[in-house]
């Protein structure tokens, strides 16, 4: 290295360690401000007011000289830091994006499991409702909607007489008669009992 570069070098880390007034050609000014960083475009100084970067272009020409500004060299470095600039301003974007994604397909699986959930409850307790009307039903030898055909058997006995047809709509119905009425069934669930009045019922046929 020569000694012309060692006296820049030399020069520059002097003036970068020193504390120093600065003033823009608007009259601003930066007392007691030491530079931090010497970029392409401006300096970072430093103050009891903070940090600022101020542009060459703001500073006077000798202020220029002495750090040695070069208008290209400055434009290249603006033009190159704006890039970067939105490049990571587009990354971030993208992860956000990608942020608001995922916390959005986490809160539709946790609505959906919710829901999963509140139905599973629901239907449990539909159950035991269930068990518990058909129970008391078989104990007292009645039939209730919703009950099965062997329920049936187990709360009344075997009916007299038994009907089975199906609908337009393809279902099977079938039809069991007891002393005290009938009763339908769709699929094998009972729907409806109809309770026969004075025990006579003209569907009915004794038994021969």
């Amino acid at each position: 290295m020569n000694k012309t570069a060692l006296a820049i070098i030399a020069a520059l880390s002097a003036s970068i360690a020193l504390a120093d007034d600065f003033k823009t050609i608007d009259g601003k000014e930066y007392k007691n401000a030491t530079v931090s960083r010497v970029e392409p475009d401006g300096i970072v100084l430093i103050t009891k007011s903070g940090i600022s970067k101020v542009y060459f272009t703001e500073l006077p020409k000798d202020v220029q000289e002495r750090f040695h500004y070069d208008a290209q060299k400055a434009a290249e470095f603006t033009s190159q830091t704006k890039n970067g600039i939105d490049q990571l301003l587009h990354q971030r974007a993208d992860a956000n994006a990608r942020a608001a994604e995922i916390a959005s397909k986490l809160a539709t699986d946790y609505e959906q499991r919710q829901a999963i959930i509140r139905e599973q409850a629901a239907q449990e307790a539909r159950n035991a409702q269930r068990a518990a009307s058909v129970k008391t039903a078989i104990q007292y030898g009645g039939i209730i909607p919703g009950m099965t055909m062997d329920e049936c058997i187990r709360a009344s006995g075997k009916p007299q007489t038994v009907k089975r047809t199906t609908d337009a709509q393809g279902h099977t119905i079938d039809e069991w008669f007891y002393g005290a009425g009938w009763v339908y069934f769709e699929n094998g669930v009972v729907t409806k009992i109809e309770n026969v009045v004075d025990g006579q019922d003209p569907r009915a046929a004794p038994p021969h």
